[in-house]
């Protein structure tokens, strides 16, 4: 055996490097030996959900078919569903403007019964007056005219309202 203490220098530093290197070496073929297994399952996982994802798109792809196959019919239908749509739509708008014309008449028949009603109390409070004076005086005719006014005013109002409930509906 040869005795390190015999060996020149230079020889102990050139065969430490040497060591150094290999070390080195190994450490970085085991890094890319890693390496190499991190990317094989990086490739294996990513393969692996671009196969589930073709395989979603493919269910989809299937299930959009049949929808399309299933729905045709209705799809047809939508066409003449299509020119339904705007006869009644015509239909519509002319419903719309027969209804501002009614509402139009229905506010003013409103109007109109407001006046009637206002007058209706002026002419009650005109009735009481002269019920009063009429059982002052000795005029019993006068007294008899105050009931059959208000029956005859109380039918006025009457048919004044059923007029107008009848011709908003």
């Amino acid at each position: 055996m040869i005795q390190s203490g015999t060996l020149p220098i230079s020889l102990k530093r050139g065969t430490l490097s040497t060591v150094r290197v290999e070390e080195a070496l190994v450490e970085v073929s085991e890094e890319a030996l890693l390496l190499g297994l991190l990317l094989g399952r990086i490739k294996t996982t990513s393969s692996f959900h671009l196969f589930k994802r073709k395989r979603v798109h493919q269910l989809q792809l299937q299930e959009a078919e049949a929808h399309q196959l299933r729905d045709f019919p209705v799809l047809e239908l939508m066409g003449f569903s299509r020119q339904r749509h705007d006869v009644l739509k015509r239909k519509l708008v002319e419903t719309h403007r027969m209804l501002t014309r009614h509402q139009s008449n229905l506010t003013t028949l409103e109007k109109r019964r407001a006046q009637l009603n206002r007058a209706m109390g002026e002419m009650h409070t005109s009735l009481r007056t002269l019920s009063h004076e009429g059982k002052g005086s000795s005029l019993g005719s006068t007294a008899l005219a105050v009931p059959s006014t208000k029956y005859a005013m109380a039918r006025l109002l009457k048919r004044s309202d059923d007029f107008v409930r009848s011709v908003v509906h």
